[in-house]
């Protein structure tokens, strides 16, 4: 009976140990398969290369095929330092993208509101007259007016004044009376004056 076992206990063992080794063996078949196609794909891609390069007129030193190999090895922790930045930058430009579009979007609103509104017409004409204002500018004039800056603030305070421009307000609504008088004032030490002469 002990033997009975031992010999079933054996013979599939056995059956485990071929089935192992058919499944080995197909295993390495496979291997064997996919060396010869990579190897096969290798060369034609090797003679393919070899090919173009013939057809450009290029020539490729195998130690200048070394030496450039020999640097990106040395090179390689800056080579990877740089891929992570270029790969943080393209997930920055990825996150930023949207609301760079959102805000250029807003702007051309804004730009195409102010345009209905007649802003960018009234700058453009603003821009003519200040252009034509500084062309006709004496060349001493920013100089005067840094010395004069002083007075022209304290002068400007003064306009501010409500009061001030209320006063104004009435002159000018007076105005009939204004020139009379200025004319007389100017007139009559005028026409003493011509009358000192006849004298």
């Amino acid at each position: 009976m002990d033997n009975n076992l031992d010999a079933k206990n054996l013979e599939q063992k056995m059956d485990e140990i071929l089935a192992l080794a058919r499944e080995f063996r197909i295993k390495q078949n496979c291997v064997e398969d996919l060396v010869k196609d990579i190897n096969y794909v290798g060369n034609s891609a090797f003679f393919s290369l070899q090919q173009e390069f013939e057809l450009e007129n290029v020539t490729v030193d195998g130690r200048d095929l070394k030496e450039m190999l020999v640097l990106l090895m040395k090179n390689l922790k800056n080579l990877n330092t740089t891929l992570r930045q270029m790969d943080a930058l393209t997930d920055f430009w990825r996150e930023t993208g949207q609301i760079m579009s959102r805000l250029v979007m807003d702007f051309t609103a804004q730009a195409e509101a102010m345009e209905k509104k007649g802003y960018m017409k009234f700058s453009r004409e603003a821009l003519e007259v200040l252009d034509k204002f500084i062309q006709h500018m004496p060349e001493d004039t920013m100089r005067n007016l840094e010395k004069s800056a002083p007075q022209l603030a304290r002068m400007t305070s003064d306009l501010a004044d409500v009061n001030l421009i209320s006063q104004g307000c009435r002159i000018i609504k007076k105005r009939r009376l204004i020139v009379p008088l200025v004319v007389a004032a100017w007139a009559i030490p005028v026409a003493l004056l011509v009358a000192n002469l006849f004298v």
